[in-house]
């Protein structure tokens, strides 16, 4: 990235990190839901370790973002945290927005069913509990879907915190 970047230009890296969550109004779909994101990311980290040398591969590796920004010869870096919240009932919401919303993810599901299907299997879900929760997860936004007025009743909640470290490409280095 410094090597593209102007003479006092940014460089700057956003980084998701653990800590986030989801939660649905049922048990099941939670628990299901909760096995699938590991899995999936588990799928995620397995092809990225095999296309890139991962010898030195730190665990929550956003820790040494700054270092390697100082080891590139960065100035003025800086390292910000950022938290995204989001509640489906949450009252400054509107309701036709919110249902635009839950058809696109409804969309959006269907057409990554074969995808998610597959990293959910190389990261260890059995394909049992994958196509359990694309049946429960469909069915959810489905009757959201159908009775819009039910949004503002469900407490679905996705928290996602990142990192952004920023750096500057000096003049003379």
């Amino acid at each position: 990235m410094k090597r593209v970047a102007k003479i006092g230009g940014k460089v700057a890296v956003i980084d998701p990190v653990k800590g986030g969550g989801q939660y649905f109004p049922d048990n099941r779909l939670n628990e299901l839901y909760g096995k699938f994101i590991t899995a999936f990311g588990t799928a995620i980290d397995k092809g990225w370790r095999e296309k890139l040398d991962m010898s030195t591969y730190v665990d929550n590796y956003h820790f040494r973002i700054p270092e390697l920004f100082l080891k590139a010869r960065l100035a003025d870096i800086t390292m910000h945290g950022y938290l995204s919240t989001f509640l489906l009932c949450d009252i400054r919401r509107d309701t036709k927005e919110m249902h635009s919303y839950l058809q696109a993810r409804l969309g959006l599901w269907k057409k990554l069913m074969k995808r998610n299907e597959k990293c959910a299997s190389l990261g260890g879900m059995k394909k049992g509990e994958f196509r359990e929760l694309s049946k429960r997860y469909s069915s959810y936004l489905e009757n959201l879907i159908i009775h819009p007025r039910k949004i503002k009743t469900i407490p679905e909640l996705h928290i996602v915190s990142r990192v952004i470290v920023c750096g500057t490409k000096n003049f003379n280095k």
